[in-house]
Formats: C-alpha cells, structure tokens, sequence
C-alpha cells in the first residue's frame, strides 16, 4: 500500500517500516496484557483502542503544530530509529512480562 501510494518506495523504507510495525504490535500487547489478567477481555478492547489512537492523534496534532509553526521536522538516522524502536518496545515487553506475572501469581485459581 506504502509503495502504491508513494511510487517509489526503497527496500529500506520498506524494512524500516516493517521493523516499526513489529516494535509497535510487541509495546501495544505488551501493555495490554496486563489488562487482560487483572480486567479481563472487554475492558481491555477500550485500553487497546486507546493505545492505537492516541499515539496517533498526538503524533498528528505535533506534526501539524510544527508545520503550522514553521518548525521543520529534522531528518533521522535510520538506523537510529530501528535500534531504539527496538530497545523500547524490548523494554516495555520485559516491564509488562514481570507486572503481568504479578497480577496471575495474585490471582486465585
């Protein structure tokens, strides 16, 4: 869709992007599993929703506010990106593994 849309799309876009999308899905499970131990399913489904448009609600509203500005949006590293991405989401992962055995190890069976 990226490649239809921008035409001339490179393979390390393409990567890039696909890197990305990993990062995000493993951060947004990552938060809402613990949800799901100590809430359950539907209550959970809100916090998920939330978790997918807040972030781009205000990645959009900054993006305008600096184009409204006059600011302009500096150029990064590639690599950069993909490495703290990474490190993130790897991160968030790791918090959510030990709060969600936490909650479960809580939980009466």
């Amino acid at each position: 869709a990226y490649n239809l849309i921008v035409k001339e799309a490179s393979m390390a876009d393409l990567l890039l992007m696909g890197i990305m999308m990993i990062a995000i899905s493993i951060a947004l499970l990552s938060i809402v599993m613990p949800v799901i131990y100590k809430y359950g399913v539907e209550k959970a489904r809100i916090l998920m929703m939330v978790c997918i448009f807040l972030p781009i609600i205000l990645i959009l509203g900054l993006v305008y506010l600096a184009e409204d500005a006059g600011i302009a949006i500096p150029e990064m590293n590639e690599v950069l990106v993909i490495v703290s991405a990474l490190l993130v989401s790897a991160a968030v992962f790791l918090l959510s593994y030990f709060v969600s055995l936490r909650i479960y190890s809580k939980i009466d069976l």
